[in-house]
């Protein structure tokens, strides 16, 4: 991969190399990556603003560097490239999105501007999170609840299908949705519990149940259908069990924000924690900077006694080399008066 000087000192990080090879920007290697591209995806923010002329270029996939940065969950390069943000990639993601995919919370908080938007098969960010499992971006992200993909996906079915039971739990607003299109093999009019009993998720079907027994497909097939006709493999007895008298009388979905506000809460606590823990590590830092700044200057005191104890001992050492001069000179003198006597 050819980099130029510019996009080699974005990439350290140095300063006054990307100062000096400033003649370079806005130049792209062969995978369409500029300086600042380099610069954001390792976290160099003090070389960012020395390249806003690249801001709102796009590599080749049509990524960004704020999306470079938020890849790698670099919060603190955000605030920086915002002038990036609503800027979406070649196939309709947003920076908001990559963040969600990663589970990088810290960026996903601060993109607030790109939610609701929906990539090129309708996919939002919530629906990113939860390919990965990450449930506590769902608190973050939750005015997109409801939203349906270009085949009637929601969020729920993402979870039902990849069997992230936490994310379930948060989610059992959207129940009672339907695909509007083919998916994966699943006719259109799937529902949560029909992925969930075909894949083998015991869990999750017994979540879903009661809020989605009894709907039908465009087959008019059941989740007991899809559990009993499933390919995957393995034991299905306790799916089975739970579907044989599945029944139509379904209870109106549940209101998602107390346990939306539970782990929002349980992520303040977290939070919390982690803020004591810095604020002791500060502490403790700062106490080991003061021992240091004092060994410091007792380096210093001790190099200049040995530095004036040098002086000293040159000074001897020069009087005793005079003092010797004098004797020979005496000597000498004594050794020609005898000879004259």
């Amino acid at each position: 991969m050819s980099l130029t000087v510019l996009m080699e000192m974005a990439w350290n990080g140095d300063f006054e190399g990307v100062k000096a090879n400033l003649k370079e920007v806005g130049q792209k290697n062969e995978d369409g990556w500029t300086a600042l591209m380099w610069a954001a995806g390792y976290d160099n923010t003090n070389c960012i603003p020395l390249l806003e002329k690249e801001l709102g270029m796009q590599d080749n996939d049509g990524g960004t560097a704020l999306m470079k940065a938020v890849w790698r969950g670099h919060a603190d390069c955000v605030p920086l490239l915002k002038r990036e943000i609503g800027m979406r990639s070649g196939d309709g993601q947003t920076a908001l999105m990559v963040a969600a995919d990663e589970g990088h919370i810290n960026c996903v908080a601060l993109l607030e501007r790109e939610m609701g938007i929906q990539d090129s098969d309708g996919l939002t960010a919530l629906m990113h999170a939860i390919f990965n499992g990450h449930a506590d971006c769902i608190p973050l992200l939750e005015r997109e609840l409801g939203i349906q993909a270009n085949d009637g996906r929601t969020a729920l079915m993402l979870a039902a299908c990849y069997g992230h039971t936490g994310s379930v739990r948060l989610l059992l607003s959207e129940v009672g949705k339907q695909t509007t299109k083919e998916y994966n093999d699943f006719p259109p009019g799937t529902t949560a519990l029909m992925m969930a009993a075909h894949y083998n998720y015991p869990e999750i079907v017994e979540l879903l149940l009661p809020y989605e027994q009894g709907l039908k497909d465009s087959k008019g097939h059941t989740a007991q259908w899809h559990a009993n006709n499933s390919l995957e493999g393995g034991d299905y007895t306790r799916i089975r069990e739970l579907l044989e008298n599945e029944g139509t009388e379904r209870v109106p979905s549940p209101n998602s924000e107390p346990l939306v506000q539970e782990c929002i809460n349980k992520q303040t606590t977290e939070d919390e924690s982690v803020k004591k823990e810095l604020t002791s590590l500060r502490a403790a830092l700062d106490e080991e900077r003061k021992e240091i700044s004092s060994l410091k200057a007792q380096l210093a005191k001790t190099n200049e006694d040995l530095s004036h104890a040098c002086k000293d001992s040159e000074a001897v050492k020069r009087e005793l080399a005079d003092q010797k001069a004098r004797i020979l000179a005496l000597e000498e003198e004594l050794v020609r008066l005898r000879t004259k006597s």
